[in-house]
């Protein structure tokens, strides 16, 4: 019988999860060893930093870990300088202080994945520090240091057991991702031939596994140099995913509208069939057979259809523009699964691929909203701070400063800050438990790790369940409850004004997401589409280099819009459609400025397409007049092509294809170029 969700992380817990939880528990507890023989003064925060930096692979743990000692650096140095200028000064520290904080959210908007952590941490640290030390600025040095110290030891703890226990993962589970990818858009190619990919939630998901690969293939890179060489291959593989599933989308919503008739070209026939047999094999072939293999039959399935004659033995009939637009779409998806498996070869060769850069997409208004938002709710924390004189104001500070940095850079902040105060509470019980009724009665380190270890295992396979984000603010904040000390005990007292202002702070700060330009998701989509809009000319003005970096960006900018429709979110539908298409438009746009530099067309056919390019660069500005431009385009390789040689002809026909599938977008989504989205 098969558990749900909600409780299968605990009854029947899979390998990752009871790895993941059972080295982390003992990482943490070593580092809190260590931290209780240096003799520090809040040794917990060692272990803490273990649960904070811990990840479940190995790549993405020293990523975390490089992210969090940069941050904990900058933050550092930033709060002597606060506390050197102007700690004399209550009104105007707080007012640098929520400043830097400000600064700082707003550089992690524009950045992602550990490098907006450590932008976000650079500003909470300083917070950390700088509020520590405002009762005793004679020792603000001292309190820098110790910080330093506490995450270094708990870094290098983690660091050392995943070295240890998970040696080579990261190329292992690059390998098996890619491999996945691979065999879903291949299953999605099939359905395309079929007429049944869904252009919605199914395609949402189908991008953002692709554009997950380029995080994983970073975080891969951070655990192994030989990856990181290599990283060119992966990117490559990446746009020629996107262009194979670009073309199975186009494929599937022409067949889906007018269904094929029958295919005349008996060799075009049977290469239709077989490939849609590979299609249906791929995730087989990719675990049973060499990827040598598997490109050599896809070699052999793209020259059956390079036919000598481009059809037009056939006329106009319905049948040969629908075989012609079938030759011309199973090329199009076998050549770019030929890239891929050519890539995933090299990615265990000498020969290495240009590296590119890492590209996503830069909401830079977006980044001046959560800059702003976090600077007003530091600002009024520190207010109700100094007007009531409260003894834990500090701490509410920076808890205030912690979840408005931490989750304004997410999709849905307040979500997500109502599940890290959720965590926080239900980890009350437990630590309340673990204070007054276990550790009491132990004495000596080893006693006290069997007592909270088995809280903390259950946290940490709680990261593998639906409960994840909860998971993570309960195992952090479980530290700082319990507040494990070499010669000191909590206090009932001490410990319940610790949860409770623990709670109210982060109570708080969640309500600040209401109070201080509460995020708009209409807005945010306005702009995601604007700047699709405006980007939408890079692959036609440098078809072989801009279009891997177009692509890539797009690929982020769907996967930011695909939970949306995932979730099945009516307002979110016509945009989603729209993304699809822009995304459509640009690989189409990128294939017909290479046809232009192959020089294959008659002169005619050459004068009209670059004017059809230069209209589909103003779009735009324009979208009806690259709409007439592609129609006169079509017209005339209509017209020209029963009298071209056969190379030309082949050349036309690619042509025409690529033209009308760029035709049809425009037609399908005028909506794309609405003028009020330049106006987000």
């Amino acid at each position: 019988m098969k558990l749900p969700p909600g409780i299968a992380w605990l009854l029947a817990p899979r390998w990752p999860a009871l790895a993941f939880a059972l080295r982390t528990t003992v990482t943490s507890l070593v580092a809190l060893a260590i931290a209780f023989l240096m003799d520090m003064d809040d040794p917990g925060w060692a272990a803490t930093t273990v649960w904070i930096v811990a990840q479940p692979e190995r790549g993405m743990s020293l990523a975390k870990a490089r992210a969090r000692i940069l941050g904990t650096l900058t933050g550092a140095a930033v709060a002597l300088a606060l506390a050197a200028t102007c700690i004399q000064t209550p009104e105007l520290f707080l007012s640098g202080l929520a400043i830097w904080i400000g600064i700082c959210t707003g550089i992690a908007t524009l950045l992602r994945n550990f490098r907006a952590y450590s932008a976000v941490l650079a500003g909470y640290t300083a917070a950390m520090i700088a509020i520590g030390a405002a009762s005793q600025p004679e020792n603000v040095f001292d309190i820098a240091i110790a910080r330093l110290l506490y995450v270094l030891l708990g870094i290098l703890c983690e660091t050392v057991a995943t070295s240890i226990l998970t040696p080579g993962s990261a190329a292992r589970g690059l390998d098996r991702k890619i491999r996945l990818a691979l065999s879903r858009v291949a299953a999605a190619s099939s359905q395309a031939l079929r007429g049944k990919l869904q252009p919605g939630p199914q395609m949402g998901r189908l991008v953002s596994e692709i554009n997950a690969l380029d995080t994983a293939a970073e975080y891969a890179a951070a655990a192994s140099s030989e990856i990181d060489r290599h990283s060119g291959h992966i990117r490559q593989i990446i746009t020629s995913l996107l262009i194979q599933l670009s073309a199975a989308h186009s494929t599937s919503r022409r067949i889906a509208r007018t269904p094929l008739y029958a295919i005349t070209h008996q060799r075009i026939a049977r290469a239709q069939a077989e490939a849609k047999r590979l299609f249906d094999e791929i995730p087989g072939l990719l675990d049973r057979l060499a990827d040598k293999e598997i490109l050599s039959r896809v070699r052999t399935l793209r020259q059956s259809l390079a036919v000598d004659q481009p059809l037009t033995d056939e006329g106009k009939s319905a049948a040969a523009t629908q075989t012609r637009f079938l030759l011309d779409r199973l090329d199009v998806i076998l050549r770019s699964l030929e890239q891929e498996l050519v890539h995933l070869i090299g990615l265990k060769g000498d020969v290495l691929a240009s590296r590119g850069r890492t590209v996503h997409h830069r909401d830079v208004q977006g980044a001046w909203i959560n800059g702003v938002r976090a600077t007003l709710s530091v600002c009024l924390a520190s207010f109700l701070w100094i007007a009531s004189a409260w003894q834990d104001g500090g701490s509410f500070v920076i808890i205030v400063a912690v979840v408005c940095a931490l989750f304004a850079t997410r999709d849905n902040p307040v979500a997500g800050s109502l599940a890290f105060l959720k965590g926080t509470a239900v980890a009350v019980l437990p630590a309340a438990v673990a204070t007054f009724i276990i550790l009491p009665k132990m004495s000596g380190f080893a006693m006290l790790a069997l007592g909270i270890g088995p809280f903390l295992f259950l946290g940490g396979l709680a990261y593998f369940s639906p409960y994840a984000g909860m998971a993570a603010a309960g195992s952090i904040f479980f530290w700082n409850m319990i507040e494990p000390e070499n010669l000191a005990r909590q206090t009932a007292t001490g410990f319940f004004n610790s949860a409770i202002s623990l709670l109210v702070s982060m109570a708080f700060a969640s309500l600040c997401f209401h109070l201080f330009l509460p995020v708009n998701p209409a807005r945010r989509r306005k702009r995601l589409l604007a700047a699709v809009v405006r980007d939408l000319a890079q692959p036609l003005t440098d078809p072989y280099r801009s279009t891997h970096t177009w692509a890539r960006r797009m690929a982020d900018r769907i996967a930011r819009a695909g939970p949306t429709v995932v979730d099945k979110d009516p307002d979110s539908e016509r945009p989603f459609a729209n993304l699809l298409a822009a995304l459509d438009l640009g690989i189409g746009g990128a294939r017909l400025a290479r046809i232009r530099h192959e020089q294959e067309l008659p002169a005619a056919s050459l004068q009209q397409l670059d004017a059809t390019i230069r209209r589909l660069r103003e779009m735009a500005q324009s979208p009806q007049a690259a709409v007439d431009a592609a129609a006169a385009t079509v017209a005339l390789l209509r017209r020209l092509a029963p009298s071209l040689p056969p190379r030309q002809a082949m050349a036309s026909a690619r042509a025409l294809e690529a033209t009308e599938e760029v035709a049809e977008r425009l037609l399908d989504h005028p909506d794309l170029f609405d003028p009020s989205l330049k106006r987000p």
